[in-house]
């Protein structure tokens, strides 16, 4: 089997201007399936940002990946309908949560250590968005740039409750804190699927607020308009958050169905 349509895939990042060290973390493959009866050939794409700047963030965020690309691998060997593909999503994550809750009570260095993890699975002619945090799923299709993923985040919270406006959020102190995380909270109780049919010509972005908390969101939408790969777009957004002086780590990961 193939993809029903050709998928271009690039990935980025970089420690940013403020911090010592990389704490993001990212997957960017191909799906492969064992047989005839799996999905169809896609990529598998996310991105994972580590709590705090401490408690070993980077440990967090690189398990979670890596923990949902063992698990994927072994998924890509069973048929799956697109309900039962959200469905075993949402355990895998509830599977990983607990994993990285575990190990920190296993290890005491890594008790308290938290992650976001955001991931877009493209199969067949289906994008799957699995989703905790504040990481982002952009996509442009047909000159529209739409934000697929909400951020669980208090100041988002806040503006669901009418208490701010966009304006108030942009620039309020809380706009960091996370209402959800993985190795956070046991029952993980916001964990965001969707799945939609995609287009030719779509394109999807994916990064961590060291890009969408300094970079504009016209400036995102032109990098994906404009850019003729995904490479290209990487590269620009990259390259724009730095020149900012974005102080967070920052990391983009890109496709294109052609």
């Amino acid at each position: 089997m193939s993809s029903l349509w050709p998928i271009k895939v690039s990935s980025r990042t970089d420690i940013g201007c403020g911090r010592e060290h990389n704490e993001d973390s990212f997957i960017e493959w191909r799906l492969k399936p064992r047989s005839t009866a799996a999905p169809h050939d896609g990529a598998m794409l996310a991105v994972a940002d580590g709590i705090g700047g401490h408690n070993h963030g980077e440990v967090a965020s690189r398990m979670v990946c890596e923990l949902l690309a063992a698990q994927i691998r072994e998924l890509g060997g069973k048929p799956q309908t697109t309900k039962s593909f959200c469905t075993s999503m949402e355990n895998i994550f509830r599977d990983i949560n607990d994993a990285v809750i575990s190990e920190g009570e296993r290890n005491p260095i890594y008790q308290g250590m938290g992650t976001t993890l955001t991931s877009l699975v493209l199969f067949a002619k289906y994008c799957l968005i699995a989703h905790v945090g504040d990481c982002r799923v952009y996509r442009l299709r047909d000159g529209e740039f739409t934000q697929l993923t909400p951020d669980h985040t208090m100041v988002q919270s806040m503006l669901e409750k009418g208490i701010l406006n966009e304006e108030q959020a942009a620039v309020h102190p809380y706009r960091n804190i996370l209402t959800a995380a993985m190795g956070k909270d046991p029952e993980l109780a916001q964990i965001y699927t969707h799945i939609e049919v995609m287009a030719p010509g779509d394109k999807y972005l994916i990064c961590s607020d060291g890009l969408h908390g300094f970079v504009s969101t016209d400036k995102l939408a032109s990098a994906l308009d404009y850019s003729q790969s995904p490479d290209m777009v990487c590269d620009r957004l990259v390259s724009e958050a730095l020149k900012l002086e974005t102080t967070d780590n920052v990391t983009v990961v890109s496709s294109f169905i052609e």
